[in-house]
């Protein structure tokens, strides 16, 4: 291929024109002068003379040198030269022979540690879980002592009956429960229907909670069972905590006040979830701040006014799963019956934290007994007490509430779940704070008996 390009202009040197040759004659000699007397001639008259041609010998001349001569540098004009359209030339494939490259040792390579983001894994499903049946030992009960009732005496006339013959009648036989069989449901108590603090509270839209035989052993919840139970998720120093909650307004949370403290002091701040029994499906309830007792005491055996009021930015939007629960007084308290516990917490001491929300059937006893197997507060009244073989609340369920069937069919609360000498050991009961001895305290916090 070829290209035009504009070359830079040489110098031009002129040089000076040689000079012409010239013949020299040969010199001539002159005779000596002569003085000759002035004469007069006549006028001669000379005939012309021709003269052949001479010729001279060729001269040789010295080599002249001429100085250099400098020239000003000659600027010329731009040339625009038009474009040059070349036509598409078209290469042959080329084939080249293979390589054959030597092998390649590389020295070993030393990588600095590498720090990975933690990972989120997405929901896990399990499979229902089947357990084996539980035979459990048989309760005796203390005798009951009733005081002696004296009615007044009644005086009716003298009633005459017309004789009466019966067929007779043949009945069913009859069988008893044997000791290994699971207890009965739960007995309602005689309470007044509720109305502290919301008209609807205790109640669970989705399902029909009337008999415990399937949770006397500890189980998951169903859906919309416990539409009360909140996660409560306090933060201490830095690190988060996992309790239980109950709602009992629109705009407010009861759980316990431990849950707030821990040994390096106490909550910065905590989260409220709720809405689901799938702790992975619960949505975020926004806090606004959160009220210990003032009287709150953790003097190593035992906790002392163990409850705390947590206030919600915005009123909760009730639903389905999302409810009030009502707030028992003493009088719905039967220390002979059962009651049930509910919660996140782990299914032994030091065990697993399960995902679905657990629920237990306990049986309640008096103050008199559990004092005599746990320390208590110096009042006694301010707490209640559960004890059942192999069922227990534990680490996590902390807060949650410990409710009773009305006998109107709804639930009210009357625990707090407050603390314990491990989990499930036999013969320590778990503490739970006695929630109608603070009705008065969670009215003042809250502004009154309104919803």
């Amino acid at each position: 291929m070829r290209f035009y390009s504009v070359s830079e202009p040489e110098p031009v040197t002129t040089q000076p024109p040689s000079l012409p040759t010239t013949t020299q004659p040969p010199p001539t000699t002159q005779p000596p002068p002569t003085t000759l007397p002035p004469t007069t001639l006549p006028p001669t008259t000379v005939p012309p003379t021709t003269l052949p041609p001479t010729t001279l010998p060729p001269t040789t001349l010295p080599p002249t040198t001429v100085p250099p001569t400098t020239l000003p540098p000659t600027t010329l004009p731009p040339t625009t030269l038009p474009p040059t359209t070349l036509p598409p030339t078209t290469l042959p494939p080329t084939t080249l022979p293979p390589t054959t490259l030597p092998p390649t040792t590389l020295p070993p390579t030393t990588l600095p540690p590498t720090t990975l983001p933690p990972t989120t894994l997405p929901p896990t499903t399990l499979p229902p879980t089947t357990l084996p049946p539980t035979t459990l030992p048989p309760t005796t009960l203390p005798p009951t002592t009733l005081p002696p009732t004296t009615l007044p005496t009644t005086t009716l006339p003298p009633t005459t009956l017309p004789p009466t013959t019966l067929p007779p009648t043949t009945l069913p036989p009859t069988t008893l429960p044997q000791p290994n069989q699971p207890p009965t449901p739960i007995t309602t108590t005689s309470g007044s229907p509720r109305n502290v603090y919301c008209p609807n509270c205790g109640t669970a839209p989705l399902v029909n909670v009337t008999g415990f035989n399937r949770v006397v052993n500890g189980a998951p919840a169903t859906q919309g069972e416990f539409p009360y139970q909140v996660k409560v998720v306090p933060t201490i120093s830095g690190f988060k905590y996992t309790c239980g909650g109950s709602i009992i307004k629109f705009q407010w949370i009861l759980t316990a006040a431990h849950c707030f403290f821990d040994y390096f002091g106490k909550a910065s701040s905590v989260a409220v979830l709720a809405g689901d029994i799938d702790d992975r499906n619960l949505n975020d309830l926004p806090v606004n701040t959160f009220i210990t007792h003032e009287g709150y005491v953790n003097d190593g055996r035992r906790l002392t006014n163990d409850v705390a009021l947590i206030e919600l930015s915005s009123p909760i939007t009730f639903s389905a799963r999302l409810q009030p629960i009502c707030l028992a007084q003493e009088s719905d308290i039967n220390y002979s019956g059962l009651a049930i516990a509910t919660g996140w917490g782990t299914v032994r001491q030091g065990g697993w934290t399960p995902h679905i929300l657990q629920e237990v059937a306990l049986d309640l006893i008096t103050i008199g007994s559990c004092a005599s197997k746990v320390s208590v507060p110096d009042d006694q009244n301010q707490v209640v007490c559960a004890l059942t073989p192999k069922k227990d609340t534990c680490q996590g369920d902390s807060g949650g509430p410990l409710v009773v069937k009305l006998c109107d069919g709804r639930w009210a609360q009357i625990g707090i779940t407050s603390y314990g000498v491990g989990c499930a050991r036999p013969n320590n009961p778990g503490v739970y704070t006695k929630v109608p001895f603070f009705t008065d305290w969670i009215s003042n916090k809250t502004g009154g008996t309104d919803c």
